[in-house]
């Protein structure tokens, strides 16, 4: 007869955290400088999203021009529309060229996360702008990993702008029949 022998064993699990991801859609976006106007932002990227397998939420996220940065010119931006997107807030360094956003204890869920991604913006304040495509980094962070950074381009379109005449109208008087001219400088534009 056979006896059977028993055995046990002890097997610990232990989780491990997951990175979110964050990707961003193909394609390039196309930023065009304002003619004789402020130039008007851009949306980065409206089709951006995020998963993470492990959180509901994120901590914070970093848009970053990474490459092309033009410091006296480039400018990322966000505002919270109040609705949809938590307390996501953030501050811009221009030095730097990096959009920080971030989430009071880490409470917004991935879908305000996406939202808020979504209408980070781009703009230029130059009126001769350096036209070098610009490439953007989205990396996200649920408080414990961060994400590998995905990317997009943005493409900067320069505009002959338009000349505008500005200066003191010239002014004419009439004396003993004959007209007299006082010329007055015009000042040009463009």
């Amino acid at each position: 007869m056979l006896s059977v022998l028993s055995v046990s064993a002890t097997v610990t699990i232990v989780a491990v955290n997951d990175a979110p991801i964050v990707t961003t859609s193909a394609g390039i976006t196309a930023f065009i400088e304002g003619n004789n106007v402020t130039s008007i932002p851009v949306s980065i990227d409206p089709g951006v999203t995020i998963s993470d397998v492990d959180h509901t939420t994120l901590a914070s996220a970093a848009i970053s021009i990474t490459t092309n940065l033009q410091t006296a010119e480039d400018v990322l931006a966000f505002t919270n529309d109040g609705t949809t997107m938590g307390n996501i807030s953030a501050s811009y360094n221009g030095v730097t060229g990096v959009l920080s956003l971030s989430s009071t204890n880490a409470s917004a869920t991935l879908a305000q996360w996406q939202k808020a991604l979504a209408a980070v913006t781009y703009t230029n304040t130059s009126e001769t702008p350096n036209v070098a495509t610009r490439t953007i980094s989205f990396q996200v962070n649920d408080g414990e990993d961060e994400s590998v950074v995905s990317t997009k381009l943005v493409s900067v379109t320069s505009v002959n702008d338009t000349p505008v005449i500005s200066g003191t109208p010239i002014t004419t008087t009439a004396q003993d029949g004959a007209y007299s001219f006082t010329p007055v400088a015009n000042d040009l534009d463009g």
